[in-house]
């Protein structure tokens, strides 16, 4: 399967799940970090999977205060370098 785009948009809400995107096998990479409320990280997690990644749902603890539907996506995702 190749990864494609992937849509999230989340209700506002303080985030408490972080949810790991990684690149599908082969390339195996960590591409974004998506963030939701407890619930909407299910949906969160399908989305992720919809688009061909691997979502890897975390315990850490958030680092700053990030909003349900919050992504960041890594400079080097995609294949940019």
């Amino acid at each position: 399967m190749t990864a494609r785009p992937f849509v999230w948009v989340g209700c506002g809400d303080r985030a408490r799940a972080r949810i790991e995107v990684y690149a599908p096998a082969g390339l195996a990479a960590l591409a974004a970090v998506v963030y939701a409320c407890e619930a909407h990280a299910p949906h969160a997690a399908e989305a992720v999977t919809a688009a061909g990644y691997a979502p890897n749902r975390t315990r850490a603890a958030l680092p700053t205060a990030r909003r349900c539907g919050y992504v960041f996506r890594f400079p080097t995702a995609g294949g940019a370098r």
